[in-house]
């Protein structure tokens, strides 16, 4: 479901199908084909971007198509705050603008990728994250790429964040909780006594690094790194 400022709403069914406009008045966004909706984003001037698992379209005010990507085995699409869309499909990952103005897609390797189902897509505070097992790779808005490897270390990690230490901290599953690596080379370890089941992280302007978790309640990690519940 995408909400839009005039109060109207997008909704992208399992068939395919895209329903736009307010409760008990819905229409159906032309949409050829059945391929599933990864996301959708209406632009201001009308126009919309519809990531589907074939590919990347921009619609046109009519919901004609106006350009196409394809893309075999499309994952996941996100928003940067920069103004981009940035997607991940088997090895690589791609990025483009959303002005239209150039549609010249920036693609990126993502080394050791085994499939979909053990890749990762996450966009917030200015940088884009993609990955999967073995492999990291770090895209500030507006800057090149950083490719980070690891033998290990990055099975159910969901949500990343960077501090301004350098340190890279890890939310990951149940399983997993909370993992860091130092500045310099990228090695991932659990913070011991941490909270199981970690799925977002933000950083205070007193250095404290605070992670939400599944069924534990809001935690807090000052520096150095003490565990206090908050």
């Amino acid at each position: 479901v995408d909400a839009h400022d005039d109060g109207s709403l997008t909704v992208a069914l399992a068939s395919g199908a895209l329903l736009h406009g307010v409760p008990g008045r819905f229409e159906r966004w032309p949409l050829a084909g059945t391929d599933p909706v990864r996301l959708f984003h209406r632009m201001p001037d009308g126009r919309a971007w519809i990531c589907r698992s074939t590919g990347i379209e921009l619609h046109d005010r009519r919901g004609v198509v106006s350009w196409r990507l394809p893309v075999e085995g499309l994952g996941a699409c996100v928003l940067t705050a920069d103004g981009h869309l940035v997607a991940h499909a088997g090895h690589e990952g791609i990025r483009v603008p959303l002005s239209g103005e150039s549609t010249l897609p920036v693609r990126i390797p993502i080394p050791g990728a085994s499939g979909a189902s053990e890749l990762g897509l996450h966009a917030e505070r200015g940088t884009t994250w993609l990955w999967n097992a073995t492999s990291l790779v770090e895209w500030p808005d507006g800057r090149t790429p950083t490719q980070l490897a690891t033998p290990e270390g990055l099975r159910g990690c969901i949500n990343f964040l960077r501090t301004p230490d350098g340190t890279l901290w890890c939310a990951a599953n149940r399983r997993s909780g909370l993992s860091r690596s130092l500045a310099g080379p990228l090695q991932m370890q659990r913070v011991e006594g941490s909270p199981d089941g970690a799925f977002d992280l933000a950083a205070d302007r007193d250095g404290g690094l605070w992670v939400m978790t599944w069924g534990q309640g809001l935690w807090r990690i000052s520096a150095p790194p003490v565990l206090t519940i908050g």
